[in-house]
Protein backbone atom coordinates (compact mmCIF):
# COMPACT_ATOMS: atom_id res chain seq x y z
CA UNK A 1 0.00 0.00 0.00
CA UNK A 2 1.44 3.27 -1.17
CA UNK A 3 0.57 6.58 0.92
CA UNK A 4 0.77 9.75 -1.42
CA UNK A 5 1.39 13.07 -0.08
CA UNK A 6 -1.06 15.20 -1.53
CA UNK A 7 -0.96 19.42 -1.86
CA UNK A 8 -2.27 21.07 1.18
CA UNK A 9 -5.32 23.28 -0.33
CA UNK A 10 -2.95 27.03 0.49
CA UNK A 11 -0.30 25.35 -2.00
CA UNK A 12 -2.51 24.73 -4.59
CA UNK A 13 -3.84 27.69 -6.95
CA UNK A 14 -6.11 26.41 -9.50
CA UNK A 15 -8.27 25.46 -6.75
CA UNK A 16 -11.17 27.02 -6.83
CA UNK A 17 -15.48 26.59 -5.28
CA UNK A 18 -18.33 27.97 -7.26
CA UNK A 19 -21.81 28.15 -6.36
CA UNK A 20 -24.44 29.64 -8.44
CA UNK A 21 -27.94 30.59 -7.40
CA UNK A 22 -30.97 31.16 -9.77
CA UNK A 23 -31.82 34.91 -9.64
CA UNK A 24 -35.23 35.18 -8.31
CA UNK A 25 -37.57 37.37 -9.84
CA UNK A 26 -39.84 39.70 -7.53
CA UNK A 27 -42.78 41.16 -8.23
CA UNK A 28 -43.94 44.09 -6.10
CA UNK A 29 -47.97 45.98 -5.66
CA UNK A 30 -46.42 49.42 -7.04
CA UNK A 31 -50.33 50.65 -6.43
CA UNK A 32 -54.16 49.91 -6.21
CA UNK A 33 -56.33 52.46 -7.82
CA UNK A 34 -60.12 52.87 -7.43
CA UNK A 35 -61.86 53.80 -11.11
CA UNK A 36 -63.86 57.04 -11.20
CA UNK A 37 -67.21 57.17 -13.69
CA UNK A 38 -66.31 58.64 -16.96
CA UNK A 39 -62.86 58.69 -16.45
CA UNK A 40 -59.49 57.41 -18.51
CA UNK A 41 -56.39 55.93 -17.23
CA UNK A 42 -53.75 57.49 -19.26
CA UNK A 43 -49.55 56.67 -19.39
CA UNK A 44 -47.19 59.34 -19.10
CA UNK A 45 -43.23 57.81 -20.52
CA UNK A 46 -41.08 60.08 -18.94
CA UNK A 47 -38.22 59.39 -21.24
CA UNK A 48 -40.07 60.01 -25.43
CA UNK A 49 -43.04 62.02 -23.68
CA UNK A 50 -45.55 60.25 -24.94
CA UNK A 51 -49.16 60.10 -23.93
CA UNK A 52 -51.68 57.57 -24.80
CA UNK A 53 -54.44 55.73 -23.41
CA UNK A 54 -52.72 52.72 -20.78
CA UNK A 55 -53.70 49.38 -21.98
CA UNK A 56 -55.50 47.03 -19.65
CA UNK A 57 -56.38 43.39 -19.59
CA UNK A 58 -59.76 42.19 -17.82
CA UNK A 59 -60.01 38.95 -15.64
CA UNK A 60 -63.27 37.42 -15.63
CA UNK A 61 -63.60 34.58 -12.76
CA UNK A 62 -66.61 33.00 -11.56
CA UNK A 63 -66.76 32.47 -7.39
CA UNK A 64 -68.44 28.95 -5.64
CA UNK A 65 -71.41 31.00 -5.57
CA UNK A 66 -72.04 30.98 -9.35
CA UNK A 67 -71.18 34.78 -9.36
CA UNK A 68 -69.22 36.19 -12.24
CA UNK A 69 -66.72 38.68 -11.16
CA UNK A 70 -64.77 40.79 -13.41
CA UNK A 71 -60.61 42.52 -12.30
CA UNK A 72 -58.54 44.63 -14.60
CA UNK A 73 -55.13 44.95 -14.35
CA UNK A 74 -53.12 47.88 -16.27
CA UNK A 75 -49.85 46.58 -18.03
CA UNK A 76 -47.30 48.51 -16.80
CA UNK A 77 -44.82 49.67 -19.13
CA UNK A 78 -41.37 50.84 -17.59
CA UNK A 79 -40.91 54.78 -17.03
CA UNK A 80 -44.41 54.96 -17.16
CA UNK A 81 -46.66 57.35 -14.77
CA UNK A 82 -50.44 56.26 -14.61
CA UNK A 83 -53.24 58.67 -13.88
CA UNK A 84 -56.99 59.41 -14.41
CA UNK A 85 -58.27 62.02 -16.50
CA UNK A 86 -61.71 62.92 -18.15
CA UNK A 87 -59.85 63.59 -21.79
CA UNK A 88 -56.50 63.93 -23.04
CA UNK A 89 -56.07 67.20 -22.33
CA UNK A 90 -56.54 67.60 -18.71
CA UNK A 91 -54.08 64.62 -18.70
CA UNK A 92 -51.89 67.09 -20.69
CA UNK A 93 -52.49 69.90 -18.08
CA UNK A 94 -51.71 67.15 -14.74
CA UNK A 95 -48.47 66.32 -15.93
CA UNK A 96 -47.56 69.95 -16.46
CA UNK A 97 -48.47 70.28 -13.07
CA UNK A 98 -46.20 67.63 -11.81
CA UNK A 99 -42.87 69.00 -13.55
Amino acid sequence: MEIYDLPSIEQRDDVRVEHTIKQQQEYKLIGKARRKPGMTLFSYNTQTGEMKPAEIEKECTMTFDGNVSYKSKVKIEPHCIYGQALNLKNWEKKINKMK
